[in-house]
Formats: C-alpha cells, structure tokens, sequence
C-alpha cells in the first residue's frame, strides 16, 4: 500500500509542493521544485527505490490522484509537473536503517555531500563516492571531489547513473583502477565534469551508453591496446 504525503512548504519567494511516496519501509518518490540545504532519509527507510526525484510516465496519474485525494486542483498539479526540474542538494542524509540503495536512485539531482549514519554498516561514503560496502558497488559520486577522481580498486561494479548527481564546475580526470570489472548504464550521464577517463584491463563489461556524458558526446577515453575497453571503444 503506497502512502503519499503532499504538503505545501513556504520559502521566501513563494510556496511549493513537496510529494513523498513511501511504500512500506521503501522511498519511492522525493519530488519537489526546490533545493534543500540538507535532505533527511525518514528514518523508518530500508530501500531507497531507483530514480527517487524524477517522474515516470506510469507514476503520473499515482500523484495526480493523491494531489485531488489531499484537495489541491488542477492547477496546483499542472504547475508542479511543469516546474519540476533537477533538484540541487547540499547535504543528503541517509539513517542507519536503510539497508539498500538501488542504482541510479540519485540520479535526476546535484548532490554535494553525502551523510551516512556512523551506525548504518552497509554503505560507506568517502572521497566523495557512495558505495555499497558488502556488494562493493559504487552507487554515487557527489560534487565534493578534485581534479582527479580514483575508483578503488575493492569496487568491482561502477553502477547505473553513478555520476549524474555530481556538479563540480571542475574539469575532473576519472581514473578507475585495476579490480573494477563493470560498468552500468549510462554511468556517465549528465557527467559533463569528467574530462578524462582511463578504463583498466580488469573491466569486463560496459553497459549500455555507459560512456557517453551526452548523447554521442564523451569524455577522452584512455585503454590499454587489446583489452575489453579497448575493444568497446571501436565498436561503440
């Protein structure tokens, strides 16, 4: 049973919507047509689903009835789906109850510094990168990176829409090291910081348009001759 709070938030120019959709302990849905300082995880949370601030075609009709169901009109609705763009956040929180984080979860937001919970033992953040410590995936970087980015080498897979929460308004060199075997989807998408990457031997599989930052736009790419890389850059 999916539980939907709307609620009107007043800031300093004017009054926006903000729509939470929870199913269970699962985060389904932050949406909204502002930035935050810092985003709180509820507490009760132990999923945070994919792709929590943008709007799929089958979600639209779940919000358009809830916003009748809690009395706002149709022109409250119209405005908000119209205004909804890519939220920018300066702290997102994550509590010590959640226990999974899906891929690209972020995905469709700027974050500049994650905050994971000391109790929270499954995920880690560091140097800017969010990771899932027992399945050793990086589910996310933040802004709050350098000129040079290195993926550890415990990482084995660089998961889907990685880097499209990152904003650094910095040219970043990406160099991801031996032990990473993949790469997910569209890893690199909105990534338009990463100037440079350099793919190890150890990468086994690249998923799809996981490379490119814009569609058919990329960043330079290094390989090693012969190697898995090497070979999906010239067929890609």
């Amino acid at each position: 049973m999916k539980n939907i709070k709307i609620k009107k938030v007043e800031d300093y120019n004017d009054n926006y919507l903000e729509i939470v959709i929870t199913e269970e302990n699962e985060l389904l849905k932050f949406l909204t047509i502002t930035s935050y300082e810092r985003l709180e995880i509820p507490s009760n949370i132990c999923k945070i689903n994919q792709c929590i601030f943008s709007v799929a075609d089958e979600e639209i009709s779940i919000i358009q009835k809830a916003h009748e169901e809690n009395g706002f009109d149709e022109n409250d609705y119209d405005y908000f789906m119209e205004m909804i763009y890519q939220l920018q956040f300066e702290e997102v929180y994550i509590p010590k109850t959640v226990t999974e984080i899906c891929e690209a979860a972020f995905f469709y937001s700027e974050i500049q510094k994650f905050i994971v919970d000391k109790e929270n033992t499954s995920f880690v953040y560091k140097d800017g990168l969010l990771y899932d410590k027992a399945k050793k995936i990086l589910l996310a970087c933040s802004g709050e990176v350098n000129d040079k980015l290195c993926i550890p080498k415990f990482i084995r897979r660089i998961g889907e829409n990685a880097f499209s929460s990152m904003d650094c308004y910095d040219e970043i060199t990406l160099d991801i090291s031996e032990g990473v075997e993949e790469i997910g989807p569209y890893a690199l998408a909105s990534a338009f910081d990463i100037s440079s990457i350099y793919l190890p031997r150890s990468i086994k599989n690249i998923g799809e348009r996981a490379l490119e930052y814009e569609e058919g736009e990329y960043p330079k790419i290094y390989v090693y001759k012969n190697s898995y890389a090497h070979k999906y850059v010239i067929e890609n």
